[in-house]
């Protein structure tokens, strides 16, 4: 039966797959047309970041794809990189077009559902993650409350932690309940390893007592029974 480590692996390889095909791609550049009809003086510098964030998540799965046996803890530095990137590019984002208010902080929001949402990292590299999309955005309202104090700045900041605290709770309900079947699969294969083995034994144990009848006399082979 395959370890914990390994299901995770080949479940964070698999998501990684999907959320770098051709229609989750398209589905993203479509966010360029937003750019275009609100942000229109930044379109093209936001089209070629929306680029940099596909062709990491390209990169990504090119690289999945050449190193396949590789163990966990790769797999999670490899998927990890186009989560920073698309968590960094959005604060990016953000900070050029230099409205404390701007609705673009909800695809930071996105991001740390999806980042929720199948990913098998470990609790280190999910937070490390969950970090980079909403640490930014504190300090980039910080700075802007510094030149101008008021505390609505903090808003989205805080409502995003809101939605992350709410992604991390659910995350650890159901890794706890997936844990507990892993355990409970792990257990049943050791039933079922155990009950084999002595079902090997027994057959052994009679495939050399049938030999041992053809060259010994019933009395001999009830005494050794």
């Amino acid at each position: 039966m395959t370890t914990r480590n390994q299901e995770n692996s080949k479940n964070l390889k698999s998501f990684m797959t999907k959320f770098g095909s051709r229609y989750t791609i398209a589905l993203y550049l479509l966010f360029s047309g937003v750019d275009y009809l609100f942000y229109r003086e930044f379109f093209y510098e936001f089209f070629v970041v929306r680029l940099l964030v596909v062709a990491t998540l390209v990169g990504t799965n090119k690289v999945l794809k050449l190193f396949p046996d590789r163990d966990f803890k790769f797999a999670q530095y490899v998927c990890s990189v186009p989560f920073a990137v698309c968590a960094l590019s959005l604060n990016y984002m953000v900070m050029r077009i230099g409205d404390p208010f701007t609705s673009y902080w909800a695809g930071l929001a996105i991001v740390v559902t999806g980042l929720s949402v199948g990913f098998a990292f470990s609790w280190p590299f999910y937070l490390f993650s969950m970090a980079l999309n909403i640490v930014p955005l504190f300090v980039l309202m910080g700075i802007y409350y510094l030149k101008n104090p008021i505390i609505s700045y903090f808003l989205n900041p805080t409502f995003l932690v809101s939605v992350s605290v709410v992604c991390v709770t659910g995350r650890w309900f159901y890794f706890k309940l997936s844990d507990a079947e892993y355990l409970s699969r792990l257990k049943l294969a050791e039933e079922v390893e155990s009950r084999n083995r002595i079902i090997e034994e027994k057959t052994e144990e009679s495939i050399r007592l049938n030999a041992l009848s053809k060259q010994f006399s019933p009395q001999i082979i009830q005494g050794i029974k």
